[in-house]
């Protein structure tokens, strides 16, 4: 099962993605994988065992992560969720916690359609910028905001660049959160 991370904001990448819709689960499973991400330092690379990068290899399929933070349109996520919806097609939402303090009841409406909700910090900040303390700060924050609007703890988190280092994975790790990073970037912040 190979992930696919997209970042919302922009329906034509969602066409794209629904294209593999057909294939979509919305569950992950943890399974190591061989290939470099491209922003992980070299001297990090071991860290790359330790994350979910893809699941099982056995499942013909991909899962589907979305990337939501502050800069995000709700209004082009609110069309999305509808478009998910109407195709029964589940995903993750990784949310920053500013995201979902400003959009509680869109937030609320995507975990009632059985979408996952995952955390990528507070804010839209590089965490390879943040140290351990500073992280796990705003993964401790991002964590409270979203199981005050959901009523659940998440259990997923991705870093926003796609950034592992030992101090993050360590405040990850600490803040009780499955570190995930996906395996293909639709690089869609690039237009």
């Amino acid at each position: 099962m190979r992930m696919i991370y997209v970042r919302t904001g922009w329906l034509r990448t969602l066409v794209s993605a629904l294209f593999l819709a057909a294939l979509c689960v919305g569950g992950w499973s943890v399974y190591g994988g061989e290939e470099p991400v491209p922003a992980v330092a070299e001297r990090d690379a071991e860290l790359l065992n330790r994350v979910t990068r893809r699941g099982d290899p056995a499942e013909n399929a991909v899962s589907l992560l979305f990337l939501v933070d502050e800069t995000t349109d709700a209004e082009a996520l609110a069309e999305t969720r509808q478009i998910l919806s109407d195709n029964q097609v589940p995903a993750t939402f990784f949310l920053t916690g500013k995201f979902a303090e400003a959009h509680e009841e869109l937030i609320r409406d995507l975990r009632r359609d059985g979408h996952e909700l995952g955390i990528c910090g507070y804010e839209a900040v590089s965490p390879g910028n943040l140290d351990y303390g500073e992280n796990l700060a705003a993964l401790e924050k991002a964590t409270t905001v979203l199981r005050g609007i959901t009523g659940e703890t998440p259990r997923l988190y991705t870093s926003p660049y796609g950034e592992l280092n030992t101090d993050l994975y360590e405040a990850v790790k600490n803040a009780g959160l499955t570190f995930v990073l996906a395996e293909v970037d639709a690089r869609d912040w690039e237009d």
